[in-house]
């Protein structure tokens, strides 16, 4: 994916040495001939070595953008493990959990088990929220969810997937760990945690999927060239999230925009 500048500068080359051709032999004679194809010859060479670097320099860009992609789904794949064996730890520990409720109920401590069981349902309700039917998703969301938890940011989340969405659950996870990545990013950047806040609408229905995610924000969003800059450090994988993105909806002929004010920044799919 070459940036539109990096675009015109090749055409302009191409078109120069076109041009030069053109100019070449309108103004040669008979005799200057023999200078006037050398030169040709050269021009036709640059417009072709020009096609060349285009071509390789766009399978090296996509090859880069690839295997960041690759490196994103590492990331969130991780993060379903992690939440997948806080799971795993709460069950094994289930019947620790039945057999000191079954003591405190035998020696007649009733009230003392209502607040164990009541703090154990806290416990899971914490790690184990059902956003949605699907176990993947549901698993990238609690895991998003939960990292936001421990950075102050309060979650609204209105999740309906009870009708299979057109996309894959690879897909998905890729549509909401990306966008919901990019959000926790930038809340994390308010000094006052009170106005940390993500709001995230998804819903499929019919065989249509729409998507809204808004997050508050502060620092500057800077566009160029219809791509946003990132504010991060690593600049080697800036607009992978979005992009990323992007290549999902156009897979589906979708409709994806982009908007902000001072405050905040919004994603919206429809497909």
């Amino acid at each position: 994916m070459l940036t539109r500048r990096m675009w015109l500068v090749l055409s302009l080359i191409s078109l120069a040495s076109f041009i030069g051709i053109i100019i070449i032999i309108y103004k040669c004679t008979v005799w200057d001939s023999y200078l006037a194809w050398p030169a040709c010859a050269a021009a036709l060479i640059t417009s072709m070595g020009c096609c060349y670097l285009c071509t390789y320099m766009a399978k090296i860009v996509r090859a880069d953008m690839e295997l960041e992609t690759m490196r994103y789904q590492k990331s969130y794949y991780q993060e379903i493990e992690s939440s997948q064996q806080t799971v795993r730890r709460m069950r094994h520990d289930m019947k620790n959990h039945l057999s000191v409720v079954e003591t405190l109920l035998r020696d007649g401590r009733y009230e003392k088990a209502e607040e164990y069981l009541h703090g154990l349902d806290q416990e899971f309700a914490s790690k184990t929220r059902v956003c949605c039917p699907d176990p993947v998703v549901n698993a990238v969301l609690n895991a998003k969810m939960e990292r936001a938890q421990e950075e102050g940011i309060a979650c609204e989340y209105q999740v309906d997937l009870e009708e299979a969405a057109a996309l894959t659950d690879i897909e998905l996870c890729s549509l909401f760990a990306n966008t919901l990545d990019n959000a926790i990013e930038a809340c994390v950047k308010i000094k006052d945690r009170e106005k940390r806040r993500i709001t995230l609408k998804a819903r499929s229905v019919n065989g249509h999927f729409s998507y809204e995610i808004v997050n508050a924000k502060e620092n500057k969003v800077t566009e160029r060239n219809g791509s946003f800059e990132t504010d991060k450090e690593d600049k080697g994988s800036h607009g992978i999230g979005l992009w990323n993105v992007r290549q999902i909806v156009q897979k589906y002929e979708g409709e994806m925009d982009v908007s902000y004010t001072d405050e905040t920044f919004s994603v919206t799919i429809l497909i």
